[in-house]
């Protein structure tokens, strides 16, 4: 396993050749059989953050990210910031917010909510993104850290 997710934080990140897909395989197995450690999951949204390797890879290592326990809030965090001042396409910002919304339920408690809120609020004016991330922001809304401060900013939209 570390050394499929040492192929992706390396050099050549694209899916392309057997190195590729067999680095691909061995975490989609992994994955499905007893999910990323947090350690994992941290390297893995560090990789899709970037989007290094083109959105391809960046979706397929999306949808590998099954975790075993909880999302750590450094993952969340290295992905979030991304979305609001990175320039990365609208399809990968969309399977980004998805999954977080999935894992939502797993995200740590050491999360800052706060922060992730301002993140989220000027996603609300992007057509491709506003759904998805009123969805999370609903969710977050729902947590008592980030209430106040949520309502708020949404009472001004």
């Amino acid at each position: 396993m570390e050394e499929a997710i040492k192929f992706f934080t390396e050099g050549n990140v694209k899916i392309t050749g057997s190195t590729g897909r067999n680095a691909c395989e061995v975490i989609r197995r992994e994955a499905a059989q007893h999910g990323l450690s947090a350690e994992d999951l941290i390297q893995l949204c560090t990789i899709v953050g970037k989007n290094s390797g083109g959105v391809k890879t960046s979706k397929f290592l999306l949808q590998c990210m099954i975790p075993r326990e909880d999302v750590p809030g450094e993952a969340v965090m290295r992905l979030l910031p991304r979305l609001g001042k990175q320039k990365i396409p609208n399809a990968l910002e969309v399977e980004i917010l998805k999954w977080l919304t999935a894992v939502f339920h797993l995200v740590s408690k050491d999360t800052n909510l706060v922060v992730a809120s301002r993140v989220l609020f000027p996603l609300l004016e992007n057509a491709h993104t506003s759904e998805h991330a009123s969805t999370l922001l609903v969710l977050m809304a729902s947590k008592s850290t980030a209430t106040g401060f949520t309502l708020r900013m949404l009472e001004r939209i």
